[in-house]
């Protein structure tokens, strides 16, 4: 037997070798039955050692060494745990372990279900590394170290003396035991508010005590407070926050507009969807005779009523961001502020942060000023009424009433065309991936989620806003202001050679230096867009880009292809853009130190992330109620994920479903190099993009997930001509 693991390794590493069981390998290589014990010793230590794996199938295959062969096996490490609701994790290292490596020198953990060890979202841990793998290290949790949750959202089933919890869509995956005694007033299918007394074991289910019903599981509000339980959303303002916006008048005195540039007499529009209540930017646009255009984006002064220091601030810098649900927002700030004194409502006087810029015929900002303004916009109106209108295709009624305004929207369009096109020509990254809509009815239920499709008008107020962000921007860099940036940066050299061996799959040669340049990456996205692997290749792409973040220092972004960029337009509803607006007011004198607008960029990124997650979660679970409808029904969509678990599916409408493997015929492999599942005895492949017919099998609104059953796919070919980018 001493042979045994040179030859296994000769068979696990030749081309033609597909992953066998133990009983497979050992009729291979002429192991007698009274040997086996020993023949399954010898790969057990071959696991070990990190040079092979096995299958939940019980399949042994040779461990690549990967882009992360520095990660030796058995390092140990510490950091959060990130759960999937699938069941796997991650972990990300904030500190460093026996081997004392640095935590950059170590990329996220992949932990399999079966090496989770109890630990659950965002819990500290400690793990071990076990192999490292084509895309990540992998290993297992050897202990928690803390954890991060102590409270939960589930639905109450009652037993005879006691009840279980189950728990929703925070990837703790155990049912929670309810005794009689801490059941409380809960009844029988009540959403309820948890604390884990017992985390139980491996054996063991943890137990708690319900601390408050939240309402019917069946109504969607009631899974909204719970969200916003789950997040830690502050919703209710304090007291004393309430008394200082109360005791901010609800108009423009004269007092306020003494010094400020009066621009009540210009024609200046909000464009907003059909709903927005918090109205904080408004533009101006008119073409000047020697062709160039003067663009005005004015945006609500909320620096004037919100000193720094105050109740007021305290708390908006708390929240960092309003948070939008179906039904609901929660604001940063309190609506005699969000949607009054500082909305840009119509007819009626309010202050301003003006940015005018007069802007070439080739798109280029040739000049600007940074004003304290009063304005009076002219009138509010809706993207799907601009549009309509821009596009010949409003009634009568609209044109009618907004007949002197159509020639200054059909001006818009024109320089927005201008300016985007140059932004273009800079190189800044165009995905469209649009955004859902959820419609309901009067008892807070979905009756339509569609995706918020780009217009004209969504266009125009997006570059005209990007154009205003970049001038502040440059203005605080080149006046060296202590300032927040929001950074993008460019993406991890190990992923673009991923993504340039990726796209030579399919044809398509990358060719890079050795900086990669966002102009290349969108030039990919231009000539695969109407292929059939455009989608996979956006989405792979996407992929492959880090997180925006807010930052004191100016580190660019790589996204737009521009140096300096800030959030200037929006400080009703983002704190960075009020702390913004008060550094532009006070220039070179203002007395915030850099560390202190660090400290505030990163609680911001951190708040933005949350809200962000929040809504996600949300969009999920109606998304999921919805779909209830739509149960038996055939759906044509698009692959957008493929794990070792499912297919994953969205449709036309952004609803994202999957088909699990275990409902397929044959045993499919993940090749995570090329974003696609293998069936081991057909040879059929499923890859990201690849289009697919589906019909909705069932609902679990307890996870929030939609299952679908394959109808059938469609094989996409190859490109046949190689594209050299």
């Amino acid at each position: 037997m001493e042979d045994k693991t040179k030859q296994l390794m000769d068979v696990f590493t030749s081309e033609a070798y597909k992953p066998m069981k133990l009983k497979e390998l050992a009729i291979l290589l002429d192991v007698p039955k009274e040997k086996r014990e020993e023949f399954a010793d010898i790969l057990q230590g071959m696991i070990r050692d990190g040079r092979i794996n096995v299958t939940n199938h019980g399949k042994y295959f040779a461990v690549k060494a990967g882009a992360y062969s520095n990660c030796e096996a058995n390092t140990k490490i510490r950091g959060t745990f990130f759960a999937s609701a699938r069941g796997f994790g991650f972990v990300k290292q904030t500190a460093s372990g026996e081997t004392g490596k640095n935590s950059s020198d170590i990329p996220d953990i992949y932990i399999e279900a079966k090496n989770v060890n109890g630990a659950m979202h965002k819990d500290e841990v400690e793990a071990v590394i076990l192999y490292t793998g084509d895309k990540h290290p992998v290993g297992k949790v050897t202990a928690v170290l803390q954890r991060a949750n102590e409270t939960v959202m589930g639905t109450l089933v009652m037993k005879n003396s006691y009840g279980f919890v189950i728990p929703e869509r925070n990837r703790f995956m155990k049912d929670i035991y309810i005794p009689k005694e801490a059941i409380g007033e809960a009844q029988n299918n009540s959403k309820v508010w948890v604390k884990i007394t017992d985390f139980g074991d491996s054996k063991r289910n943890p137990e708690g005590e319900i601390l408050s019903v939240l309402g019917d599981a069946a109504d969607p509000r009631t899974d909204i407070e719970g969200t916003i339980l789950a997040y830690g959303l502050p919703v209710a303002f304090p007291e004393e926050v309430l008394r200082e916006a109360k005791s901010i008048p609800p108009y423009v005195t004269e007092r306020d507009i003494v010094g400020r540039e009066d621009l009540r007499n210009e024609i200046i529009v909000t464009i907003d969807g059909e709903d927005a209540k918090d109205l904080d930017d408004g533009v101006s646009v008119t073409e000047n005779a020697d062709g160039t255009f003067s663009l005005g984006v004015h945006i609500a002064d909320v620096s004037h009523y919100v000193k720094e220091g105050s109740a007021l601030d305290t708390e908006a810098k708390k929240r960092g961001n309003s948070v939008y649900f179906p039904d609901r927002v929660i604001p940063m700030l309190p609506k005699e502020l969000s949607n009054e004194i500082c909305s840009l409502n119509a007819g009626v006087d309010r202050l301003a942060m003006s940015c005018l810029m007069t802007v070439d015929a080739q798109g280029r900002i040739i000049d600007h000023r940074v004003v304290e303004s009063v304005i009076r916009v002219t009138r509010r109106m809706s993207y799907n009424e601009v549009s309509a209108l821009l596009e010949d295709t409003a009634d009568n009624a609209l044109k009618t009433e907004c007949e002197g305004l159509i020639p200054m929207f059909q001006t818009m369009a024109k320089l927005s065309a201008l300016i985007r096109k140059r932004r273009k020509q800079h190189g800044a990254i165009d995905f469209d991936f649009p955004e859902p809509k959820a419609v309901l009815d009067e008892n807070g239920f979905p009756i339509d989620i569609y995706p918020y499709k780009r217009s004209v008008a969504t266009d125009m107020i997006e570059d005209f806003m990007l154009a205003a962000n970049e001038t502040i921007a440059n203005v605080a860099f080149w006046e060296n202001l202590p300032f927040i940036y929001r950074n993008h940066e460019a993406p991890a050299d190990d992923r673009m050679e991923e993504f340039v061996s990726f796209l030579g799959g399919f044809g398509v040669a990358l060719h890079l230096q050795n900086e990669v340049h966002p102009k290349k990456l969108q030039q990919v996205l231009d000539v695969t867009a109407h292929e059939a692997e455009g989608p996979l290749i956006h989405r792979v792409l996407l992929r492959c880009m880090k997180q925006a973040r807010y930052g004191s220092e100016c580190l660019g972004h790589f996204g737009l292809a521009m140096e300096h960029y800030t959030h200037f337009t929006s400080p009703i509803r983002r704190y960075p853009d009020l702390q913004i607006h008060r550094i532009l007011k006070a220039g070179l004198d203002s007395n915030i130190s850099e560390a202190a607008l660090g400290e505030i960029a990163a609680h911001c990124s951190a708040t933005e992330r949350k809200a962000a997650e929040a809504e996600r979660e949300v969009m999920k679970y109606f998304k999921a109620l919805y779909m209830q409808s739509e149960i038996g029904r055939i759906h044509k969509g698009v692959i957008s994920g493929v794990t070792n678990g499912g297919i994953f599916v969205e449709l036309h409408n952004t609803v994202e479903g999957v088909i699990r493997l275990s409902s397929l015929s044959d045993h499919y492999v993940l090749d995570e190099t090329h974003y696609r599942l293998v069936g081991e005895r057909t040879g059929r492949v499923f890859t990201l993009g690849q289009r697919v017919k589906i019909e909705v099998l069932d609902v679990d609104l307890t996870m929030a997930q939609v299952i679908f059953g394959l109808v059938e796919e469609s094989r996409s070919s190859l490109r046949k001509e190689r594209i050299v980018v």
